[in-house]
């Protein structure tokens, strides 16, 4: 069997795994078998025999298989020859030699697998080693990595929300520019109004110019043919219409202004004392009553260089009912003065009618004075209606009510065509 096993062994090249299980099943027969030759031997050395078979207990002693221990208990033990022996000695010899030999290049081409094996182990290792000195090497650049990557999102976020934050304060202040666009749009509404209304109240002064121009040119031409009682009525009639006109303009291009450089009033007026009238010589007050005045009210009469200051002054009419109050611009054609006019008094000198000593009694004041003039006079006269001021005399007529007669389109002295009686 041994020597089969050998022959089919070199007929090729087998693996380890086969190789060793071979040897295992060699093994354990070899070892079953000497159990079964040593139990075999025990019973024949044991067993009495007599002399005669010496040769018989020999040939035990000398088996070396269970077969030759059988056939010697059975009987069928043959003596053999020295010859025969060394023959099968031989025979077992060169099997055994072939065995040898093949189990010797079997384990060389083992031994060669072997150092493949760990050629290839050695490689595996030492690129398992780089690999674990490369991760090492790589850990902190992937650390790094994963750092720049996260500080990349936190500059990302913050980016986002500064833009979101840049985009809602822009449409923020895109909406307050359109609220600011919107109350642009109805101030510059309002200024048209305004300008509409004083292009209006400009028409109106120009027609009411043209008027009395062609007053002038009747009067003229009355004066060229005589002498007469309307001659004197109308240069009458124009020289209170131009002081009309002259202070209507003198109001409207001062915003409803009137000059004065007279401290003593605002003293008066934050006293609250009510001047008698506006003509110079109201105005004149007491010399006593000025010293009194600015010994109470020092802060009033004291005004720094370059300060203007507004105090209110209530002015009422003469005694006599002959006051003027100022007229302001008018709003629109037949429509009443404004109730209240303002004095300033840094714009514009002193009223043309006040007197050289009213002009010099007044001391040169620190600053402007702005004094707003409240005509509560003529809030408690009761107002007159167009027909009423068309049917009264010109001379009984106050500013405001001669101005609303000239705007008046049905009054004879109107702006426009002169209308026929």
């Amino acid at each position: 069997d041994a020597a089969d096993l050998g022959q089919s062994d070199s007929a090729g090249p087998v693996s380890l795994d086969s190789l060793a299980a071979l040897i295992h099943a060699q093994s354990e027969q070899r070892r079953i078998e000497n159990a079964d030759l040593a139990r075999l031997l025990s019973f024949v050395i044991t067993r009495p025999a007599p002399a005669a078979d010496r040769e018989v207990r020999r040939a035990a002693l000398e088996a070396t298989s269970v077969s030759e221990l059988v056939s010697l208990l059975r009987g069928q033990h043959r003596p053999s020859s020295q010859a025969s022996d060394v023959a099968a000695l031989r025979v077992e010899l060169e099997s055994a030699r072939t065995i040898n030999a093949d189990l010797t290049r079997l384990l060389d081409s083992q031994a060669a697998v072997k150092a493949d094996l760990e050629e290839r182990l050695k490689t595996v290792e030492e690129e398992r080693d780089r690999w674990k000195a490369e991760s090492k090497k790589s850990s902190p650049l992937l650390t790094s990595f994963q750092k720049a990557m996260a500080e990349s999102e936190a500059s990302l976020k913050s980016a986002r929300k500064s833009q979101d934050d840049k985009v809602k304060s822009a449409l923020a202040h895109a909406k307050d520019l359109g609220k600011q666009l919107r109350e642009r749009d109805s101030e510059i509404g309002r200024l048209t109004q305004l300008l509409s209304a004083r292009d209006a109240e400009y028409a109106v002064l120009q027609g009411i110019s043209t008027k009395h121009f062609e007053q002038l040119q009747e009067s003229a031409r009355l004066l060229i043919s005589g002498d007469a009682q309307p001659l004197r009525d109308a240069k009458a009639t124009i020289k209170h219409q131009r002081e009309v006109i002259l202070r209507q303009k003198r109001v409207i291009s001062r915003m409803g202004l009137l000059p004065m450089h007279d401290p003593h009033m605002a003293a008066a007026a934050a006293a609250g004392l009510d001047a008698p009238g506006l003509s110079p010589a109201d105005l004149q007050r007491n010399a006593r009553l000025y010293r009194i005045l600015a010994q109470r009210f020092p802060e009033v009469m004291d005004i720094p260089a370059g300060e203007t200051r507004q105090v209110e002054l209530t002015i009422h009419p003469r005694a006599d009912g002959a006051a003027t109050t100022l007229p302001a611009p008018v709003s629109s054609a037949g429509s009443f003065l404004r109730q209240s006019t303002r004095l300033t008094g840094s714009e514009a000198p002193a009223p043309p009618s006040e007197s050289p000593a009213s002009s010099a009694a007044n001391p040169v004041s620190a600053g402007a004075v702005s004094t707003p003039v409240s005509t509560s006079a003529s809030r408690r006269r009761r107002s007159k209606s167009v027909d009423q001021v068309h049917r009264a005399r010109l001379d009984t007529l106050t500013p405001a009510e001669k101005l609303l007669r000239y705007s008046n389109p049905k009054s004879a002295t109107a702006a426009g065509s002169q209308r026929k009686p």
